[in-house]
């Protein structure tokens, strides 16, 4: 859960003093992680969205597991390609935790298959979030740029399909409703074009 809140504030986070700002319309996401670990959430809402202020306290106890790997990353950290690189160094778990906020942040799902292409305006930030990917084994293009200067790369169907297996099984989940819906029923289709008729059955109880 902790490093869901991470990655959450690596993609849409903004830096305090002593707290970071979330930011996205959709709020469910890091509302619940932080009910889930402290009970409650600050929210204030505009016509923009909603930002909720993720407390300092959570990312002192994040960056103290870090240390326990003999990792050293700081607050300042958390919005460079040094601390997205950081969770190559962590147990899979960890980064499999990472990629689930990352994807319910920064991913569309395709429309064709069930590929996932994930967009970020920090070029840097993404080539880090691309090794993490490719540490997992899962296949990816190569990182692109839009017109608008957004640069972006897909995880393709078969390497989600495992994904969304293995988050599963490590306890994580989409918490945006809509996406999770989408994804799920991409895997399915995906699934069943290849005949893994028992991959479906084990996806549905999931």
């Amino acid at each position: 859960m902790f490093f869901k809140i991470a990655s959450h504030a690596v993609g849409d986070g903004y830096l305090g003093i002593n707290s970071v700002t979330w930011s996205q319309k959709d709020p469910s996401p890091m509302k619940r992680s932080l009910e889930k670990l402290v009970g409650t959430s600050y929210e204030i809402r505009d016509k923009r969205g909603v930002d909720i202020t993720i407390p300092s306290f959570i990312f002192k106890l994040i960056f103290a597991v870090f240390q326990h790997f003999g990792i050293r990353v700081s607050f300042k950290d958390l919005k460079k390609p040094s601390f997205v690189r950081a969770f190559l160094l962590l147990p899979r778990e960890y980064r499999i935790s990472f990629l689930t906020a990352f994807i319910e942040d920064e991913a569309s799902i395709n429309s064709h298959d069930a590929g996932i292409t994930l967009h970020q305006k920090d070029s840097k930030i993404l080539e880090a979030v691309k090794q993490v990917v490719e540490s997992l084994g899962y296949k990816c293009s190569e990182i692109r740029t839009s017109k608008d200067g957004t640069s972006n790369f897909t995880i393709y169907a078969n390497s989600v399909c495992e994904f969304v297996f293995e988050m599963k099984k490590c306890g994580f989940d989409i918490w945006k409703v809509e996406k999770r819906k989408k994804l799920l029923q991409r895997v399915r289709r995906s699934l069943e074009r290849k005949k893994r008729y028992g991959d479906v059955k084990l996806l549905l109880k999931l």
